[in-house]
């Protein structure tokens, strides 16, 4: 109870007037706006202008860019759009209208943003009489602003009916919610193939309600509602909040925001994947070594971090124990062997490596890039099945890959001294 307690506790109560604004905006826009809502409700609505930290909106929106440019933009966008509602209010009043999002905005800085809210649209929050809380952990997983619209309004009916319960959507409805013209997928099959059903399946995927579609109603054989039946996902919240870090930080938490300059958020999405924090350690030392002895570019060590993280599998990879030898007999019992000189060609080889490494390390990207493709290229599918499976579900950090890869490249400047092929040389076959 105390974790679902806290990831409501960051959720924004947005009123049904709200909610049952048609989408207009664009999935990034509404979600920096849900944001900006859930700051000012903190402070209370009866303010026209709002304070909110550039790293904390960074990390409500799981944004892991320092472009402030970036969030300029989407504050600009908000400013620029005209949301209109036409709605019923609880003693039956009939409301028409339209507002901007924010009349203002200004990053000072690159800190702080100041906004301002419409006064129709703040009295819309305070006054409301029903409201849904909107997550704001769940809101960044959709990849649709449809999804983020009817999973808001979903949330508003959990907040009249307590679920499990089943509600009936018209097709039109659909249309009216998610600001589809007429004139726009004009065959109704259409529409339901590529808009209604793919969002109905992420909200249903990815949030924190059970939705199923359980009748389909039909006129004539055309389709004109559908009825679904929606349910809390309890393990969905739980999970949510240990993406936000409830109780004290772990750790190995506070390790990868401090040694490794990790947001937050990423810090504790990497804890809740990795399990095994030894594990996690372990991998956290390696890629530090690599940062300190030049493998990683300077400045580079928190996005290689956080890539290497992302491709790494969860799980520690076993190790399988070597089965002791039969006893035999002190008769039996070989000579110990003689100790032998390192072979010289394979030490060569390490050094060569090492050096690879090292110069890989301060290449541009692009050429990186271009070398690493041309290995790949040079795979054959049939023998290097096994390579390039593993590659694909761990790129080039997984240790095999990465000796056949270094190898590769030895291979392509052996006996051209020290200088590693440029993208052009290999793209023109130079090598």
């Amino acid at each position: 109870m105390r974790v679902v307690e806290r990831v409501e506790a960051r959720a924004l109560m947005k009123s049904a007037e709200s909610i049952r604004i048609p989408s207009v905006m664009k999935l990034v826009e509404r979600r920096v706006f849900n944001i900006l809502l859930y700051n000012a409700s903190e402070a209370g609505f009866e303010h026209e202008e709002h304070r909110i930290e550039i790293v904390r909106l960074r990390e409500l929106l799981g944004y892991h860019g320092k472009n402030t440019g970036w969030i300029m933009d989407q504050l600009k966008a908000l400013s620029e759009l005209r949301i209109e509602w036409d709605t019923i209010g609880p003693d039956s009043s009939r409301r028409v209208g339209f507002a901007k999002p924010i009349s203002s905005a200004e990053i000072i800085n690159n800190k702080l943003c100041v906004y301002s809210i419409p006064k129709v649209i703040r009295d819309g929050f305070s006054q409301a009489s029903l409201c849904a809380r909107i997550n704001l952990a769940i809101q960044n997983e959709f990849s649709s602003p449809n999804s983020l619209a009817l999973w808001e309004f979903l949330r508003l009916m959990v907040a009249k009916t307590p679920p499990p319960f089943e509600v009936e959507f018209s097709i039109q409805e659909f249309r009216e919610l998610f600001n589809v013209p007429e004139n726009q997928y004009s065959d109704p099959g259409e529409f339901n193939r590529k808009v209604v059903y793919p969002t109905i399946e992420e909200v249903a995927g990815v949030s924190d309600l059970s939705v199923a579609i359980v009748k389909k109603v039909r006129e004539s054989r055309r389709l004109v509602a559908l009825i679904m039946r929606v349910d809390r996902k309890v393990q969905t919240i739980i999970s949510a909040a240990e993406a936000f870090g409830v109780g004290p930080l772990p750790a190995v938490v506070e390790r990868m925001q401090q040694e490794f300059n990790l947001g937050l958020t990423d810090a504790q999405r990497f804890a809740a994947k990795f399990v095994d924090h030894a594990y996690l350690n372990d991998l956290l030392d390696d890629y530090l070594g690599r940062y300190r002895r030049g493998m990683i570019a300077a400045g580079k060590l928190a996005p290689y971090t956080r890539k290497a993280l992302e491709n790494a599998s969860p799980q520690r990879p076993l190790v399988i124990a070597q089965q002791p030898l039969p006893a035999v007999a002190p008769a039996d019992v070989a000579p110990a062997p003689e100790k032998t000189e390192p072979d010289p060609v394979l030490e060569e080889r390490k050094r060569r490596r090492t050096e690879i490494e090292l110069v890989l390390a301060s290449m541009p990207g692009t050429e990186r890039a271009a070398i690493e493709q041309a290995w790949l290229d040079s795979l054959d599918t049939a023998k290097d099945n096994a390579i390039i499976r593993l590659h694909k579900r761990n790129g080039i950090l997984h240790p095999g890959c990465r000796v056949m890869f270094l190898d590769f490249v030895l291979a392509l400047y052996q006996g051209k001294g020290e200088v590693l092929p440029t993208c052009s040389e290999i793209e023109e076959g130079v090598c």
